[in-house]
């Protein structure tokens, strides 16, 4: 085996292990504790692994503000899956707050036949979307965050504060290993944690890419909200961190209730 395609499969290992020895490596790999350092070493350097004491885990990524072109073409038909599953949550006559985003933006989509929903957003391409649906749409107002279309500042807040909704989509730009959803904007602090508080049942929506990464400001966590719509795979530990509380929701289940 060639040293590249070795230390390939040393990351391979470490992914599915999250973190691991020396010696397990060296024995996994079939060679030497010295070789594993080494190539450790070089792993570390490219930035692909952190070194601990004894061993290693994988690098977590850092995400920052990407545009909305750029998220949109990410897992773009998990995203759809996702937004199907979403729309069996939502009936005829409800209020439905969809968070700007664009796993939101595909539930939308799945959203716009059915009758008597109004539709509260921050997002202006699902309000645009919208227009053209049976929906009655309330788009919030504030400051347009130019590279993702979706409205921010105060008077966003201060909007929403006044409205009330039966369901809310909540999406996140990343969640780290305590579950916890985070973004790269500070400003979306505050609006995502306000989202909850007008809806009867929140729900957030992110599809498995957004796992095991992190940005710079904590929103919230996981077991904070009714329900979480994902086709991330959760650990034994991670469904014990998420509580009862919390319905975790995956493209393998039905929905026999609502």
């Amino acid at each position: 085996m060639l040293p590249a395609e070795r230390r390939e499969k040393m990351i391979s290992l470490l992914k599915e292990q999250k973190i691991a020895t020396t010696e397990k490596l060296a024995e996994a790999l079939n060679v030497s504790c010295m070789t594993v350092r080494r190539d450790l070493e070089i792993c570390q350097q490219e930035g692909r692994v952190q070194r601990c004491h004894g061993g290693a885990i994988i690098s977590r990524r850092t995400v920052l503000e990407a545009s909305y072109d750029q998220k949109v073409s990410v897992g773009r038909e998990q995203k759809k899956v996702l937004a199907k599953l979403a729309a069996q949550l939502v009936e005829p006559g409800m209020t439905v707050y969809l968070d700007a985003g664009t796993t939101t933006y595909f539930l939308a989509e799945e959203l716009a036949e059915i009758e008597k929903l109004t539709i509260i957003t921050n997002d202006l391409k699902i309000a645009l979307r919208m227009t053209d649906s049976a929906a009655e749409v309330v788009v919030l107002g504030g400051r347009v965050q130019k590279r993702t279309g979706s409205m921010i500042g105060g008077t966003t807040l201060e909007q929403m504060a006044g409205l009330r909704a039966t369901v809310a989509f909540v999406g996140a730009a990343s969640i780290d290993e305590r579950l916890t959803a985070m973004t790269p904007t500070q400003e979306k602090v505050l609006l995502k944690r306000s989202i909850r508080s007008i809806a009867q049942k929140s729900y957030l929506i992110t599809d498995a890419s957004k796992f095991h990464s992190a940005a710079l400001y904590c929103v919230d966590h996981l077991m904070d909200y009714d329900g979480v719509i994902t086709d991330a795979v959760f650990t034994e530990s991670e469904r014990r961190l998420l509580g009862k509380r919390t319905r975790l929701i995956t493209p393998e289940q039905n929905l026999p209730g609502k």
